[in-house]
């Protein structure tokens, strides 16, 4: 007789990562009286422990690359299982939890447990990073303004024949505002970090260092 198996997946919303969080999720799958395993990678060595506690006492890198939570139940260890990895060098959507299972009400269950713990965590400005038209937006409106700035002192004229290497200037722009919007807003957040005001401040200063000169430029022109 053919089984019938239930799959759940279950995408990590934008997350502060701390132990805090690891030790929750794990207590609660250990109560469960489930087999578990958890495990650290990354570039400078790896973790890899059987119980919630040794895993969290354990000294953990500052860089960490992937978090790895796997669980079985004893009865099932073919069908019933839980695995979660936290990737955290990858944008929304690459981290989740997959959870497997013959029982569909025991599914259902894992399911909303595990995900209302992960809701706990997360970020506050989970709606910007998760976001790539707002991100792309961000990107452009500060590559634009910066762009401006560095107009007003060199005094290039928006259409000429500088028009070229202005367009390799916004392009460059571009680039270097995408991976600083990624470096300040990362999609899991892991160790000591900036707080979101001053993160905030910093994209205020990049604006304004752009729009400012720009402003005082044709203020000058005006009068002059």
């Amino acid at each position: 007789m053919s089984r019938v198996i239930e799959r759940r997946k279950i995408k990590l919303p934008p997350l502060k990562i701390n132990k805090d969080l690891i030790e929750t999720i794990g207590s609660f799958l250990e109560r469960e009286d489930m087999n578990t395993k958890y495990a650290i990678k990354s570039d400078l060595r790896d973790i890899n422990s059987g119980r919630i506690t040794d895993f969290i006492e354990s000294e953990w890198p500052n860089k960490i690359n992937d978090i790895v939570l796997e669980a079985q139940v004893p009865e099932d260890r073919e069908y019933s299982r839980i695995r979660m990895e936290i990737r955290l060098n990858s944008s929304y959507g690459y981290s989740s939890i997959i959870i497997t299972g013959q029982d569909g009400i025991w599914v259902n269950g894992i399911s909303t447990s595990l995900n209302n713990i992960v809701e706990v965590s997360k970020l506050n400005h989970h709606w910007f990073v998760k976001s790539i038209i707002l991100r792309s937006l961000a990107t452009m409106f500060l590559s634009i303004s910066l762009l401006y700035g560095l107009m007003s002192f060199l005094k290039f004229p928006f259409i000429s024949e500088n028009t070229p290497p202005l367009l390799s200037l916004f392009i460059f722009l571009s680039i270097a505002m995408y991976e600083l919007l990624n470096r300040l807003f990362p999609c899991y957040e892991y160790g000591e970090t900036l707080s979101l005001k001053i993160r905030k401040y910093l994209i205020a200063l990049i604006t304004f260092s752009g729009i400012i000169p720009w402003v005082i430029d044709k203020m000058l022109n005006y009068f002059m």
